[in-house]
């Protein structure tokens, strides 16, 4: 798969829940100026604004995607790339020929007990 590059991991699909959007469908502005602010290149955060989407577009940069890539698995709390506290459930993905993972967090809004996966 050669329009992948595995050294950059970007995100490849998601999820909503059918009750939340995410921060860039309700806060778009907003979410554009965090993306330049967390050192973004300029010219995908323009096309994200343009196409509305990050998928595809947007580099995904944080410990959890780099533990999964380093083929760890777990659930913890991290900050995301707007430095804000989630929690994140990682693993890699063992497909032949690809180096990807599968990521979902949360946004804590509260402290949460201590706890082990």
């Amino acid at each position: 798969m050669d329009w992948v590059n595995p050294a950059k991991p970007i995100l490849l699909a998601q999820i909503k829940n059918a009750q939340h959007f995410t921060f860039l469908v309700e806060k778009p502005d907003e979410y554009l100026k965090v993306l330049q602010q967390s050192g973004y290149d300029s010219k995908v955060v323009d096309k994200i604004g343009r196409m509305g989407t990050s998928i595809l577009l947007q580099e995904i940069r944080t410990e959890g995607v780099k533990n999964a890539l380093k083929g760890n698995s777990n659930v913890e709390l991290i900050k995301d790339y707007r430095g804000v506290d989630v929690l994140s459930a990682y693993s890699p993905l063992h497909i032949e020929d690809v180096n990807w993972a599968i990521i979902s967090e949360k946004m804590v809004r509260k402290r949460l007990p201590k706890f082990k996966p």
